[in-house]
């Protein structure tokens, strides 16, 4: 669940964007800003599937070529070297979630085998 990605760059009230963006293949050290200035780095490589933006609100869907525990691996150092409050982190099966908090942004992370890879869902909450 606790996924920031992509989306919170250049969101603006009520715009909305979809649709497949490449995101280079370098390694993980991109970041996103949240409502706020809280940065949250953004896995690479990934590629944008859908991302959604309302107010300070949005909601990233991101898949990667590398393993889903690869990811996992890196948003928890991510999170934690961020200084983000990891509040609840839950493992079901093939799927991992991240609800954390850090002033006043709030981030929900999930990470889920996909075939050889992963998918990656970031959503921001304020």
């Amino acid at each position: 669940m606790l996924l920031l990605s992509a989306w919170i760059v250049g969101c603006s009230s009520g715009s909305s964007s979809s649709g497949p963006t490449s995101v280079p293949a370098t390694p993980a050290a991109a970041t996103t800003t949240a409502a706020g200035g809280d940065a949250v780095p953004e896995y690479k490589p990934s590629t944008v599937t859908s991302s959604e933006h309302v107010g300070g609100a949005g909601k990233t869907v991101l898949t990667s070529p590398d393993s889903a525990e690869k990811v996992t691996a890196f948003y928890e150092n991510a999170l934690q070297s961020g200084g983000w409050q990891v509040e609840k982190t839950t493992k079901s099966g093939d799927t991992v979630e991240y609800k954390a908090i850090k002033g006043t942004a709030a981030v929900e992370i999930e990470i889920r085998s996909a075939g050889a890879g992963a998918s990656i869902t970031v959503k921001v909450i304020q």
